[in-house]
């Protein structure tokens, strides 16, 4: 919104001498208008001001906003090509991730000795030699990661299938990794996690204890390396490694990873 004229456009012929109240008009305008310069200054019109034409540009690196930021019908916030808004301070999140949903993503090892059933909540290990390993290499969809962003953790639930009569000699556990374009892995340099795997803590020590009755169980590990995500160039897995050997009995059920993002600083597409 301008100021209003001191006079009126032809009211200044070229003799005219400013009187007390024009001074007083030029004061109060001056006094009214935006302060451009490296002092800044803050107002609160009490209309919205409206900038039409080309618009306005902002330029600079510390531009900001404080408060709310609202488009009218059909209004669009455009960005420039490869721009994305950043976040500060960094956020974090949780992507709760079901493995029976993204069951193509599966691929078997050992995958003679056992079988994975895709099923509606998960995906249920069974067996042809219930001495054998059983492990599958499970590839995290690329659209449940956040790119530019840290893993700081994974939590996978799992469940015991059946009763058993003690703690099988091998008992479930997992393992997190990056492979590079074209499938290839730095082995063990490609792990997110120094200690390579995690398993249920603290450790049964009874059958009873191990199958906890067919409830939910968790595995939780920290991933301290390798963790920034960089979906463009890596695919990233997890190791299900099943109860084996002495003792096992199959028919364990793997539902789900929880994914948690730190270090969340902008929101660059994914």
């Amino acid at each position: 919104m301008r100021n209003d004229y001191v006079r009126e456009d032809g009211q200044w012929p070229p003799e005219s001498v400013p009187t007390a109240r024009d001074w007083a008009l030029f004061d109060r305008a001056q006094a009214r208008g935006l302060r451009v310069d490296a002092n800044g200054g803050t107002y609160a019109p009490a209309n919205p001001i409206v900038i039409g034409g080309t618009g306005l540009v902002l330029s600079g690196a510390a531009q900001h906003i404080v408060g709310d930021v609202r488009t009218e019908s059909a209004g669009r916030l455009r960005l420039g090509d490869d721009d994305y808004p950043v976040l500060s301070p960094s956020r974090t999140k949780v992507r709760l991730v079901p493995f029976g949903i993204h069951a193509s993503g599966v691929v078997g090892l050992n995958d003679t000795s056992f079988e994975v059933l895709h099923e509606p909540f998960g995906l249920r290990f069974t067996t042809k030699s219930s001495s054998a390993a059983r492990e599958v290499i499970w590839a995290i969809p690329a659209q449940e990661l956040h790119d530019g962003a840290t893993l700081s953790s994974v939590v996978v639930r799992f469940r015991v299938g059946a009763p058993h009569s003690a703690v099988p000699a091998t008992r479930p556990s997992i393992a997190m990794a990056r492979f590079g374009v074209g499938g290839v892995s730095a082995g063990i340099g490609g792990l997110l996690y120094s200690a390579f795997g995690a398993e249920v803590t603290p450790v049964p020590t009874t059958g009873d204890g191990y199958y906890a009755g067919g409830a939910v169980q968790t595995i939780t590990m920290p991933c301290d390396q390798n963790n920034a995500i960089d979906a463009g160039i890596y695919t990233y897995v997890v190791l299900l490694i099943d109860e084996s050997g002495a003792g096992s009995v199959p028919g364990n059920i793997w539902h789900s990873i929880e994914l948690h993002f730190t270090n969340i600083t902008d929101l660059r597409p994914e």
